[in-house]
């Protein structure tokens, strides 16, 4: 997220509150939901196809 600036003249204030047990479930949901696809996207690759910089530099060599 980025900072939002402020027009000339404008003074942006908030109001806090306190969540209510209902919001703080659902956005814990929301969360762990997130959470869980973000897990699914990333990709796995077999231990073999991940080569270090010494196999990697005699692989081009060759």
């Amino acid at each position: 997220m980025g900072l939002i600036k402020e027009p000339a003249g404008v003074d942006f204030t908030t109001i806090s509150r306190t969540w209510t047990a209902k919001e703080e479930k659902e956005f814990s949901k929301l969360i762990r939901e997130q959470k869980e696809m973000r897990k699914k996207k990333q990709m796995h690759f077999p231990v073999n196809l991940v080569a270090s910089k010494h196999n990697h530099i005699s692989t081009l060599n060759n």
